[in-house]
């Protein structure tokens, strides 16, 4: 996770942002892919620092227990997603407002993001407010029994 974060230091402080990184002491592990795993949560704060208007405050990264789960939260102030739209962003080549805003890319982030979680058996859920930002939140399962006991 720290590499996630330091790679996009940089382009936060360009826009003024800085990135707010709370973990949970009771964090339980789990079993994942740590590369493929830090390109979920790369390609969220990602999308959280280019969706946040210059100087909008802080990008949350939060990791906390959810029960048997880990809770990965990557929360902004940005521009936040019009509610008739969150259900097909997570679709390949989908963006939301593309005729609006200009874009990189071809709109497969959100889709790689999701196949990365579910492959991990987790699942993913965004929470959106337009003008007030936006969560995600990554819900992974937190290994049945400690490591190496």
């Amino acid at each position: 996770m720290q590499t996630s974060i330091a790679r996009h230091q940089k382009g936060a402080q360009e826009k003024g942002l800085s990135i707010d990184v709370r973990l949970a002491d009771d964090i339980r592990p789990i079993i994942a892919d740590t590369e493929f795993l830090a390109d979920a949560i790369s390609r969220l704060v990602d999308n959280a620092i280019k969706f946040s208007p210059s100087g909008a405050g802080s990008v949350v990264l939060g990791v906390d227990r959810a029960e048997d789960m880990v809770r990965v939260s990557i929360n902004d102030q940005g521009i936040g997603i019009r509610p008739d739209a969150l259900d097909d962003m997570f679709q390949v080549l989908h963006q939301v407002d593309r005729d609006r805003m200009e874009q990189q890319g071809f709109g497969s982030g959100l889709a790689i993001v999701k196949a990365i979680v579910t492959l991990h058996g987790g699942e993913i859920k965004v929470e959106s407010e337009p003008g007030r930002g936006s969560t995600f939140t990554i819900l992974l399962p937190a290994a049945k029994r400690r490591l190496g006991a």
